[in-house]
């Protein structure tokens, strides 16, 4: 879907803004911090547009053709935010605190499997990258397994386990594979897929009022996480904003409303991932560096404009070119695996 480009933008420029604004040392843009306070909900947003992509992407594909092509869509952008980060951190970040030698903590992020190891993030916004690798791995089981295509069970599964573990923290290994407090919005994201290919059935239906619930449920329980002595009423708001992104989703997939393609939107999307990627730690100390010389206000307002200007030049320029030597990369790994493996069947 077009529309999901924007809304893509939408929730990057809102974790953007909620990183930028809502730090705790800030002081610019006050006025702002009780309607940014909220951008943390642009990562449950991801999440479900991630569970609409899945299922379009993983659909009609092989279980090694899926995990090529998330590889080669995650890697290579990955990699140029992890060294722009890098380059940050040692030239001007001598104030951020990083768990163990940062070269070794860049060596090991570059697997995006650090977590399982216990190395800290280069950046802390790379554990939604681990959430999503989880995710992905569970699709690519189910796929190897000859199961993917049989929805309508393995969601209802893992819709029962996770409104099991919400109640009971059992299955108590749930965590270990996916998330348990961010699965429904997976799910959700699985069903809206459900509704744009097969319409609107009971079984559906009720599968979203369910995954609804829970979500909103999740989303005011880890509002204390993401804000500050947080009230009941933000708890509330934050459910209400996920339950207007539920329903802005249903009104796309339903088609009740359709958005134009334009290019300008296309943009907004590619750049989504770079800028994702690397605003945060960067981010953070160009505008550090920059009230310096000038107002708070300007260096976040400058901060914002640069983040926005590099992104588009990493996804017009530098990612494709990264994309192409990886995927190439990969077809020769492959060649050479195969071949490797011919040859012990040969002499064998």
């Amino acid at each position: 879907m077009h529309a999901l480009d924007l809304l893509r933008f939408i929730a990057a420029i809102s974790v953007v803004f909620y990183h930028f604004i809502n730090r705790p040392e800030a002081t610019a843009f006050k006025w702002l911090a009780p309607v940014t306070q909220y951008g943390y909900l642009g990562v449950p947003i991801f999440f479900i547009i991630s569970g609409y992509v899945i299922a379009v992407s993983a659909t009609n594909r092989s279980a090694i053709g899926f995990v090529k092509a998330r590889m080669i869509r995650l890697y290579p952008t990955y990699w140029i935010g992890l060294i722009f980060t890098l380059i940050f951190l040692i030239s001007f970040g001598g104030h951020i605190v990083i768990e163990g030698s940062i070269f070794f903590v860049f060596l090991a992020n570059l697997t995006m499997f650090n977590d399982l190891f216990g190395v800290s993030n280069l950046d802390g916004v790379y554990w939604t990258l681990h959430a999503e690798l989880r995710f992905y791995g569970c699709v690519f089981l189910l796929m190897l397994l000859k199961v993917f295509d049989r929805f309508y069970i393995w969601l209802n599964i893992w819709l029962v386990m996770s409104i099991m573990h919400f109640f009971i923290d059992q299955p108590f290994f749930m965590g270990w594979f996916i998330s348990p407090v961010y699965s429904p919005f997976f799910i959700a994201g699985v069903i809206f897929y459900l509704f744009q290919r097969d319409g609107m059935s009971l079984a559906t239906l009720l599968m979203l009022l369910v995954t609804c619930l829970l979500s909103l449920v999740r989303a005011y329980e880890i509002t204390p996480s993401f804000i500050v002595a947080a009230s009941h009423y933000q708890g509330v708001m934050s459910a209400f904003i996920i339950f207007i992104s539920f329903l802005f989703f249903l009104i796309l997939t339903c088609r009740w409303v359709t958005i134009k393609k334009y290019p300008c939107i296309t943009m907004l999307g590619t750049i989504t991932y770079p800028l994702y990627l690397i605003h945060n730690v960067a981010g953070r100390i160009m505008i550090d560096q920059g009230k310096r010389f000038v107002s708070e206000e300007l260096a976040v307002t400058v901060t914002v404009a640069i983040m926005i200007v590099l992104s588009f030049y990493i996804a017009q320029y530098i990612e494709p070119r990264a994309t192409k030597i990886f995927k190439s990369s990969l077809i020769l790994f492959e060649r050479i695996l195969n071949d490797f493996l011919s040859l012990q069947l040969f002499n064998k």
